[in-house]
């Protein structure tokens, strides 16, 4: 699922859109519900900068950058398998201001993300 999941994100979207979008979709066969933890719920207008995948012997399977609607601070959030089929997003609350290494710390730098920010 990790995997699947992985290749459903898209950066330059916001949380909200793309949990709309993948909730009821199905990720390798199993049909999913997406679901925001509470924390997370005021951020959910944050947009998808880059993300990398989770621990593998967790239940996180990506930690993601997300760009406040202002543009001047990041937040990272987790996408983690929380039941059968139910994906939750969690943030951080400590927001990064640091456009070079918004994950940080304990993320690899942006030129080793799997994905590139948008623009």
């Amino acid at each position: 699922m990790k995997q699947a999941l992985l290749e459903r994100l898209e950066a330059g979207r916001t949380f909200r859109e793309w949990m709309d979008d993948l909730d009821g979709a199905e990720l390798d066969g199993v049909r999913v519900t997406v679901r925001a933890h509470e924390r997370a719920v005021p951020y959910l207008d944050h947009v998808i900068e880059a993300w990398v995948d989770g621990p593998p012997p967790s239940n996180v399977l990506a930690v993601l950058s997300g760009r406040a609607p202002d543009g001047g601070s990041w937040r990272r959030f987790t996408i983690s398998r929380v039941g059968p089929g139910v994906l939750e997003v969690e943030d951080y609350p400590t927001p990064f201001r640091d456009p070079q290494a918004p994950l940080s710390p304990g993320i690899p730098p942006p030129d080793q993300w799997a994905t590139r920010p948008a623009g």
